[in-house]
């Protein structure tokens, strides 16, 4: 079997990204008013299993930062990544009540938080070029947004190299979930064409934001 293709499964991208959260967090930093101190796999949840969790620690050990890794695909990779937003969304986040989410393809990273439009950030994330210091870079950026609403340190991550491709072919199937989601959340009827006003609205503000 090839190198190249072993590195390209889930088992390797959960490894790689547990060494460098591990890295990062060391024996502990904090970004006021967090003090991060461990990333955990394979954290249960029911009969399931979250493949990462970062934890802070404000008087009791909470889970901030809560990541699903994929294999990356290029048959229908919105598809791929919706369908695993929705599982870390409806299993994990309201379970563990984390923070932030993330999935992660070994190529980008899409992270999200409980509140519209959802999308906090799309970066740029292979997995041959991460290092401790994105770790720290993402953690920090994403504290700072949960307590001053800055995203400056986010803005540090590397920025997606074809944003066209993330336009075009993921975000489309993200937003469709988020959507439906929040029309359910509002009462409004999910309809064909208020879920496509919807994805549309979304998508809008995560290409300013993002992209």
């Amino acid at each position: 079997m090839e190198l190249r293709k072993l590195k390209e499964e889930e088992s390797y991208l959960k490894a790689e990204l547990y060494r460098i959260l591990k890295d990062a967090i060391g024996s502990g930093f904090s970004v006021e008013p967090y003090k991060f101190i461990a990333v955990l796999p394979e954290v249960p949840v029911d009969d399931e299993k979250a493949d990462l969790v970062v934890f802070t620690d404000m008087g009791v050990p909470k889970p901030f930062l809560i990541i699903e890794t994929k294999r990356r695909t290029f048959d229908k990779p919105g598809v791929s990544l919706a369908n695993a937003v929705k599982k870390t969304r409806e299993v994990y986040v309201k379970k563990l009540e984390g923070r932030f989410y993330a999935v992660w393809d070994g190529w980008i990273m899409l992270i999200f938080k409980e509140a519209y439009p959802f999308l906090v950030d799309a970066c740029n994330a292979e997995v041959g070029d991460l290092t401790a210091e994105f770790g720290r870079t993402l953690l920090e950026g994403l504290a700072d947004m949960s307590y001053r609403g800055d995203a400056k340190r986010l803005s540090q991550l590397p920025r997606i190299r074809d944003p066209a491709f993330v336009r075009r072919k993921i975000f489309p199937s993200v937003a469709k979930y988020f959507a439906q989601e929040w029309l359910r959340s509002t009462t409004r009827e999910v309809s064909t064409q208020n879920i496509e006003d919807e994805k549309g609205r979304l998508i809008n503000q995560w290409d300013k934001k993002t992209l």
